[in-house]
């Protein structure tokens, strides 16, 4: 899905939240920059005092203005020097802050966010994105204070030299450059634009094709994800390359405005020179300041163009940062005490989109301790029912009990701890097998942390690993087998001993002998637990004391196998098309 920027007004004002942020910096910055302008601006008055004396022969005070020039030229560096510095240190944590906020929002965002919007729009809203936000408030918002005050300083001084000279080269020199920047700025936007929608689809073809590239390999498509890349990879470098070419044909016509400026002044003066109206030293300091003012009015345009990419980029960010989850936990939500796993579905109507429901009215009770297996074909609402039970997602109309208690009105982090899913997509992070396993509670022991690999059969191999359970395992897992992926997940889910235990098709990749065993071990850890089974495995649905059978987001059937196959009815047809062909006896 791709958004729209917001609108200027409500940017602008926001971004000046940020700078306020760090007043101390700005206001230091900002002193700076007056002084080194005001500094920058003295240097040619001394040449045109020097060249004046040398032109009248009078050299006895040239050691002064030399001293002068020599202490002027340093000052002017160190007090850039600190200015770029502090510029920079404002940015960094600018972009640092902003971007720790954006993370944190994303953190709360509810699972229908990650739905719409692309991983790489995500990581260019982290990266590039604030990037381009914090230099813009640091480095542009410096820029057009100097620029200003250049442009105001330069014209009060060149008027005092000529006021009639001053008219003509300003006359000359400011409505064109400022129309041509204009007209750059204006052309280079959507380019802007478009180039950021690119970007995002390049991050997230790299973002597919790393985490994908065993799959791509195993089916030989190799020039088919090549080609893919390659036309996302050619629309942002024809998209960067027509912004270059943009900024190349804008110089010419810049320098062609300054050098005309410049001989029509040197041409005007010359003449004023020899009607002894200005002396040498005025016209030289009067050109020199000149080109003081270009650079300026210049900047104003690419300024111009650079608030253009800060627009698109701000609207991104604040448009994730905007984004209201819509899982929300209530400003008087109630700690959840510990339960015994009540759960009661009442009336559940959900849908991803709220207008095509998956869920059409489910009526589901499940008391503490029972083990419930949900079966039905693809697409009937098994998996979207249990994303509701830890609050992933919040039914458009029924509630969800759990132990008595209104999911909706109990915080979050006391309902979700007590809960431990584990996903048929396994996750695994680039670190060591113990943190892994420990992800979910970082204080757990190493003996915890043995039991639950014990317990998930994966213990063994752990310990034939040459750093045991410091092992460092790749990106996702990928130096595991599946069966070994899956096994480390049921042992992170089981070392938080939580109450409801929802197995999302989490023995899909292990084969039969080892889903045996972790089924085994699982009769014992699961005895006083809720328990939600989604599999189409014979070993894993026996675990289950009573089947669910969903169709068409309804309960249809409910109860043993030995009733449900009596009636002969949908479980079993999906019993022996799918189940005894998966899982075997």
């Amino acid at each position: 899905m791709i958004y729209a920027s917001k609108p200027a007004g409500r940017i602008l004002p926001r971004l000046f939240k940020y700078l306020i942020a760090h007043k101390l910096l700005f206001t230091i910055s900002t002193v700076l920059v007056v002084a080194g302008t005001v500094i920058d601006l003295l240097l040619p008055w001394i040449s045109r005092d020097v060249i004046n004396n040398v032109f009248i022969g009078s050299a006895s005070n040239i050691w002064i203005y030399a001293i002068a020039i020599l202490g002027l030229t340093v000052l002017h560096g160190t007090l850039f020097f600190l200015r770029d510095y502090l510029s920079g240190l404002m940015s960094q944590k600018i972009s640092h802050n902003m971007r720790l906020q954006l993370y944190k929002h994303l953190q709360d965002l509810s699972y229908s966010f990650f739905d719409r919007v692309d991983v790489g729009q995500i990581i260019n809203r982290l990266t590039s994105d604030i990037d381009t936000i914090g230099n813009f408030i640091s480095s542009s918002i410096t820029q057009l204070l100097n620029s200003t005050l250049v442009i105001l300083l330069v014209s009060v001084i060149i008027i005092s030299i000529n006021a009639s000279m001053a008219l003509i080269a300003i006359s000359i020199t400011v409505p064109f450059i400022a129309i041509i920047s204009m007209i750059f700025a204006k052309l280079v936007r959507p380019i802007f634009e478009r180039r950021w929608i690119e970007q995002g689809r390049l991050n997230t073809a790299v973002a597919e094709s790393v985490s994908g590239f065993r799959i791509i390999r195993a089916l030989g498509i190799e020039n088919w994800a090549f080609t893919k890349f390659n036309f996302v990879n050619k629309q942002v470098y024809d998209l960067s390359m027509r912004s270059e070419k943009l900024g190349a044909r804008t110089w010419p016509f810049l320098n062609l405005v300054i050098g005309v400026s410049s001989a029509i002044v040197y041409w005007y003066g010359g003449l004023r020179f020899f009607n002894n109206e200005i002396t040498i030293g005025d016209l030289i300091a009067f050109s020199m300041y000149l080109g003081f003012l270009v650079w300026p009015i210049m900047s104003f345009g690419f300024l111009f163009a650079d608030y253009q990419r800060t627009n698109v980029s701000a609207g991104r960010v604040f448009e994730a940062l905007d984004a209201e989850p819509e899982v929300k936990e209530k400003p008087n939500a109630m700690e959840l005490p510990n339960i015994k796993g009540h759960v009661v579905f009442e009336n559940v109507v959900f849908g991803y989109d709220p207008d095509k429901p998956v869920l059409k009215g489910v009526d589901l009770e499940v008391k503490p301790g029972e083990k419930i297996a949900l079966v039905g074909i693809t697409g009937s609402g098994k998996s979207t029912l249990i994303k509701l039970i830890p609050r992933f997602y919040d039914p458009q109309k029924g509630r969800i009990l759990m132990d008595g208690y209104d999911i909706r009105d109990v915080k979050l982090s006391s309902l979700r701890k007590q809960i431990g899913v584990v996903h048929q997509d396994i996750f695994l992070f680039p670190m060591s097998i113990r943190e892994n396993i420990a992800y979910g509670k970082p204080n757990a022991t190493y003996d915890e942390i043995e039991k639950a690999s014990k317990i998930a059969r994966i213990h063994d191999f752990i310990m034939s690993l040459p750093e045991k359970y410091d092992t460092v395992i790749g990106e996702r897992g990928v130096t595991l087998s599946g069966g070994q992926r899956q096994r480390l997940a049921i042992a992170r889910a089981l070392i938080l001993n939580p109450r409801i235990l929802i197995l999302d098709d989490s023995t899909s990749s292990v084969d039969s002998e080892t889903e045996k065993e972790i089924c085994e071990a699982l009769k014992e850890l699961i005895k006083d637990k809720t328990v939600f089974i989604v599999t189409q495995r014979l070993s894993t649905l026996k675990l289950a004391d009573r089947i669910v059978v969903l169709d068409d987001g309804r309960v249809v059937e409910d109860g043993s196998h030995d009733e449900l196959m009596a009636k002969n009815g949908l479980y079993t047809k999906i019993y022996k098309s799918q189940i005894l062909g998966s899982g075997g006896v």
